[in-house]
């Protein structure tokens, strides 16, 4: 048996400060790869929102596109003051608006803690010609040649807000479309 011990006395292993230390790097590690988890997550989470925001803007944005005959209807400038124009009750998962005040309202699907604002102006398009009108037939020109456009044109613009981890954010969306 004596030769046993001498056997268990040569065996080289690690010492408990050798194991410690090896704990101690795996400790830091795994801490340093769970904030990165962690900041990856708050971002994907904050994209996500972002996401539900575009798709809230645009589902609005196409309402609005298909029911453009009736912006001829609606008393301008349609602004976030109105009544009609604002979310007010943001959990309930739709934005009720009205582009004509006589047909029931339009229905968004909405996201959840998101308030939509909902402005619409006549857009003049006359802006961008500088030349004007120089023979007075009320049509714009450059270089002398009239250039016709549509005087029944909207702006459009939807802005989007929410709450964001105690942070306020938002998403706007304008567009110019012409009344069918």
């Amino acid at each position: 048996m004596p030769w046993m011990i001498n056997e268990i006395k040569n065996v080289k292993g690690m010492t408990l400060v050798e194991v410690m230390a090896a704990l101690v790097l795996l400790a830091l590690l795994a801490v340093t790869l769970l904030s990165v988890f962690s900041t990856t997550g708050s971002w994907i989470n904050g994209a996500g929102k972002k996401t539900a925001a575009v798709r809230y803007a645009g589902n609005i944005i196409e309402i609005i596109r298909a029911n453009s005959g009736d912006l001829d209807q609606i008393s301008l400038p349609y602004r976030a003051e109105d009544g009609d124009a604002v979310d007010n009750d943001i959990n309930d998962g739709t934005f009720n608006f009205k582009l004509d005040p006589l047909q029931e309202p339009f229905k968004a699907s909405a996201a959840r803690g998101m308030k939509a604002i909902l402005t619409i102006n006549r857009h003049n398009d006359m802006v961008y010609y500088r030349e004007g009108d120089n023979n007075g037939d009320g049509i714009p020109e450059i270089n002398g040649a009239d250039v016709p456009f549509s005087p029944d044109l909207y702006a459009v613009r939807v802005k989007i807000e929410w709450t964001e981890a105690g942070h306020d954010r938002e998403f706007e969306i304008s567009t110019i479309m012409g009344a069918r």
